[in-house]
């Protein structure tokens, strides 16, 4: 199914009167990728169309439900959703390189004041200087184990929680087996566990600093 002008018109039209949800949401208040479902062929749910970059909705998919609800219905984030609607399919690696860049230069690099509370914070630096499964495997096995260290802090022992899943999907989503929509999925998992650390520090300029809305522009130029 193509991205037609009437379902342009309709997403546009129910974006500037309604306000989109954390998960699937309703009729009423749907989710980014529900919303453009609405509006090509009527129906609430959150698969991405066909029309549709499968890299683009699945990050989309993944991170929006972390968006503060200001973001998620801001008019920036807003414009560009008719926009990503008739991506198509051609250019995913290229994309889903774009979504790579931005986890180890952008997402990552910000939690180094929070992860800095952990003795593995040698390693986790190393592991966004190499960029490599070695590294990423080494700062699992040392998250994992102060994760579960009983002794520790309740919030060292969360971000070094989160610090495992990080390292977890970005194994998952770095597998050259993996294929590019699973990747972007297991890349915006990646973000999750990041903005919860974000969270938990009282980051309030990390949504700054990531700018996912100028991701999602350059996903869309390409």
């Amino acid at each position: 199914m193509n991205w037609t002008k009437s379902a342009n018109i309709k997403l546009t039209e129910y974006l500037d009167t309604h306000n989109l949800s954390k998960g699937i949401g309703t009729k009423e208040s749907a989710c980014s990728i529900a919303a453009i479902n609405l509006a090509l062929n009527g129906t609430l749910k959150d698969d991405v169309p066909e029309c549709m970059s499968e890299a683009i909705g699945e990050w989309i998919i993944r991170i929006q439900d972390q968006f503060p609800n200001n973001l998620r219905n801001s008019m920036e984030w807003k414009s560009l959703l008719p926009l990503a609607a008739g991506t198509g399919r051609e250019k995913e690696t290229e994309r889903l390189n774009l979504i790579r860049k931005w986890i180890w230069e952008t997402v990552l690099p910000p939690l180094n004041p929070a992860v800095s509370n952990l003795k593995l914070f040698p390693k986790w630096e190393s592991m966004l200087d190499k960029k490599n499964s070695k590294w990423i495997e080494v700062v699992y096995s040392a998250a994992h184990n102060k994760s579960r260290d009983d002794h520790a802090p309740e919030s060292i022992r969360g971000i070094a929680f989160d610090v495992k899943n990080i390292a977890t999907y970005l194994t998952l989503a770095l597998d050259d087996k993996c294929p590019v929509d699973e990747a972007s999925g297991f890349f915006g998992s990646v973000f999750y566990y990041a903005t919860d650390i974000a969270n938990s520090y009282s980051n309030y300029d990390y949504w700054n600093e990531v700018d996912c809305c100028g991701l999602l522009e350059k996903m869309i130029k390409i």
